[in-house]
């Protein structure tokens, strides 16, 4: 993240509005049990791609430049005892007890057009910034309405959205770092731990 960049964007560009433009929801019917989405222990992934567009048209005579950032947000359910590789896409996709997608258009007021540089980095830092209160709504609003688990969608910071560039190709869906992923982790390793330690204490008895 480059802060001189943004700080020099944020100078010359100014918040118009912010649109949902596409909200989408998925679940698994087969895992409903008395109107209650049923997963005894899941696994969190998320999503974000950012695109944006310089966009100049008349208005009482005069030429506009706006900035239009396009936003698009996902968080992916995923059954965690049906995970055994976590670099297997086709065994998340089959994993997957729940998915919530959606898009943003932010339109900013263009005072002075900054560098291509300055822009990309805006974008991915403020745009996703400005959208992100409402990405969080859209969460909590679809999660609420279709009886899911717990979703965490943690307040925005520099780290909320890590994880795009090292996001699975062929899913768009990267591992996110939720509290009940956290633990997942440590479970695993605690039982790595275990087994590692039990092969020792065989090795041993039969020197």
């Amino acid at each position: 993240m480059d802060k001189q960049a943004i700080a020099a964007a944020s100078e010359q560009l100014e918040l118009l509005d912010i649109v949902l433009t596409r909200q989408v929801l998925e679940t698994a019917d087969d895992r409903y049990a008395l109107s209650e989405l049923v997963c005894a222990n899941t696994t969190q992934q998320k999503h974000l791609h950012t695109s944006s567009a310089i966009v100049h048209y008349e208005q009482d005579g005069q030429t506009v430049t706006t900035l239009v950032a396009e936003v698009h947000l996902g968080v992916r359910l995923l059954d965690a005892d049906m995970v055994s590789n976590e670099d297997d896409a086709e065994e998340q996709q089959q994993a997957a007890v729940a998915v919530i997608e959606a898009a943003f258009r932010a339109e900013y007021a263009v005072t002075e057009l900054p560098t291509d540089h300055q822009i990309e980095e805006f974008v991915n830092f403020n745009a996703v910034h400005n959208v992100w209160p409402f990405w969080r709504e859209v969460v909590f609003r679809l999660a609420r309405s279709a009886r899911l688990p717990a979703i965490w969608v943690p307040l925005y910071s520099a780290n909320s959205a890590a994880g795009e560039d090292t996001r699975h190709a062929r899913t768009g869906f990267a591992l996110a770092e939720s509290p009940a992923n956290v633990a997942a982790s440590k479970k695993k390793k605690k039982r790595a731990k275990k087994t590692a330690k039990s092969r020792s204490k065989k090795t041993k008895q039969r020197n």
